[in-house]
């Protein structure tokens, strides 16, 4: 499987990581909790890079909201009492629906999002938490979530390293997720999350994003606009069910058609609309 494998090394810091990958270019493989490397082995590595000893599996309190280290699995944030006070247990209470218990135990948050394959939750779930990263290639580097997803080569095996994950407060924020699955532990078929900012009994802001598309997550922004102003009544919730299977930019798949799709990103706005309304 990494036949083609000829040096592990299990740097003790973030500098001699980076010095790693530079002397490995292209041919090196970052090791988390490892379970992505087991199923998709890299052809092109010669060099594991393990991140054990680094530090990266922590959760703290920031002046603006959270810090979530990039080795902290999805297991650790389930059990957090820090992430059960924040946004209610909104996450812990989604990313217990993700895998099973004993995948959450070796899926890294930083794996989930530098690999961010197309049919995974988590893209999708933190570009609508309006999420950043801090990346790391001798200096720390800030970026939104999106905007890192929008530059491929941040994502390369010559790509900075993926330091940690930041959760903005969300101060006065409605949050609703919905997953489509054939099963309860089956990857998406479809999902969606809607986070909208209440006032004064109104949308002042809207956020929606779909995923599993199959492709990757698309923001809905023809949604977003009419939501906001709105106060979320019944006809103005069927109003952005109908737009959102006008925008959705969906496909078919050997899963599911596209027709399919569309109705269901109907379906999922509503259901998260009818939640955020109720908390509203």
């Amino acid at each position: 499987m990494l036949k083609q494998v000829v040096d592990y090394f299990s740097p003790t810091g973030l500098g001699e990581a980076v010095a790693l990958l530079r002397q490995f270019p292209g041919e090196a493989a970052l090791v988390g909790g490892g379970l992505d490397l087991s199923w998709r082995p890299r052809k092109h590595a010669r060099a594991l890079i393990g991140l054990d000893r680094l530090a990266l599996t922590y959760q703290e309190p920031r002046e603006k909201g959270l810090a979530i280290g990039a080795t902290t699995t999805l297991l650790q944030m389930v059990e957090s009492p820090l992430l059960a006070a924040y946004q209610g247990g909104f996450l812990p209470r989604v990313l217990n629906r993700v895998a099973t218990s004993l995948l959450r135990g070796m899926i890294t948050i930083g794996g989930a999002l530098v690999r961010a394959y197309p049919w995974a939750d988590l893209p999708c779930l933190f570009l609508g938490l309006e999420a950043q990263v801090v990346l790391y290639d001798g200096n720390d580097r800030l970026l939104s979530l999106a905007d890192y997803y929008a530059d491929r080569s941040l994502r390369g095996p010559d790509g900075p390293l993926l330091r940690e994950l930041l959760l903005p407060p969300l101060e006065g924020s409605r949050i609703a997720y919905q997953r489509f699955t054939r099963t309860a532990v089956d990857i998406p078929l479809l999902n969606q999350l809607l986070h909208i900012r209440w006032e004064e009994s109104r949308v002042a802001e809207a956020c929606v994003w779909l995923g599993a598309r199959p492709g990757a997550a698309q923001r809905v922004t023809e949604v977003e606009t009419l939501l906001v102003g709105s106060s979320l009544t019944g006809e103005e919730r069927e109003q952005a069910v109908v737009r959102m299977r006008e925008q959705a930019e969906v496909e078919s798949d050997l899963r599911l058609s596209a027709d399919y799709r569309r109705h269901l990103a109907g379906a999922l706005l509503r259901r998260n609309l009818e939640e955020v309304a109720d908390a509203a």
